[in-house]
């Protein structure tokens, strides 16, 4: 989202790829109107309007109280972490993607967190694990259109929870694929499109949200759901075994899958048939997964 007034290269063609993307700095306040905490920045369009578009972007959401991960200044940046504390359960947040711009992985720059940066991944959940109730580490990538995840996929999922996180959420493919249960952690390869403008077949006018609900000893439920998540206010409620000098972990309660239906790319929840029917495609039978 750069600025009105920053130079940026037309919509076409850089580097020989097509489809660049910016938006007007005023559509972030729909963010905050619609109770965005946090947002992974790490994406194959990140560097569409370069430098200067990654460093517009994460100083308007610095302004609008939005946390953000996975692009940055550099990769120590792009690797920092997010933190969202709600009802005294401090949950941290960490992005990549297969891709620095648009041209399919090809060129890396120093810029947005990649997902191949096994040492970086392994280092900062390693890191996080002493201080942060629960872990999600976010990915950017996968084949477009398929429902079932690819290599890179599931081997960025899967060292992610080796290293220590707790849940793993993908995006990319524009369609929702499939749940898979690794050690005994969930990972969502991809939950499809959510606000897009993609109508030319059902599967990418389909989408998933989560409403994830964590407890831990002597705090409240803490419900995490795409798109939405507590109020401020609500994470200043503090935790009994917090105030005793003691952390524990958080412990994952149930996760409610919400399917939604995107028209004028726009989400709305889906009827009870067109969420069985989006389900039945990933293979799934309750709404409801539990730990």
């Amino acid at each position: 989202m750069p600025n009105d007034t920053s130079p940026c290269p037309p919509a076409g063609i850089i580097g020989g790829h097509s489809l660049v993307f910016s938006a007007p700095p005023g559509y972030g306040a729909g963010l905050k109107d619609y109770n965005f905490q946090i947002l992974n920045l790490a994406n194959n369009h990140a560097y569409d309007q370069q430098l200067p578009g990654i460093d517009n972007t994460r100083q308007l959401l610095d302004q609008l109280g939005i946390a953000h991960e996975g692009t940055g200044d550099n990769l120590d940046e792009a690797w920092t972490p997010a933190v969202v504390t709600s009802n005294g359960i401090k949950i941290c947040f960490i992005g990549a993607s297969f891709s620095s711009l648009n041209d399919g992985g090809k060129t890396k720059n120093d810029y947005v967190a990649r997902i191949e940066d096994a040492d970086r991944l392994k280092s900062v959940i390693l890191n996080l694990r002493s201080t942060c109730d629960f872990i999600v580490a976010t990915m950017h990538v996968g084949t477009e259109y398929t429902r079932n995840p690819n290599k890179a996929q599931v081997g960025f999922a899967h060292a992610a929870i080796d290293d220590g996180a707790d849940i793993v959420i993908g995006a990319h493919p524009h369609w929702v694929q499939t749940i898979e249960k690794y050690k005994g952690k969930y990972i969502f390869y991809s939950l499809g499109n959510f606000i897009f403008d993609q109508n030319f077949s059902p599967d990418t006018m389909e989408g998933l949200t989560l409403k994830i609900t964590l407890s831990k000893t002597g705090c409240l439920p803490s419900p995490l759901l795409r798109g939405d998540a507590p109020s401020a206010s609500e994470g200043q409620r503090g935790c009994a075994d917090d105030l005793q000098g003691s952390r524990t972990p958080a412990t994952l309660d149930s996760i409610q899958l919400l399917p939604v239906i995107i028209r004028s790319s726009q989400p709305r929840p889906a009827t009870a048939d067109e969420s069985k029917n989006i389900l039945r495609k990933i293979g799934e039978n309750d709404n409801v997964l539990m730990p």
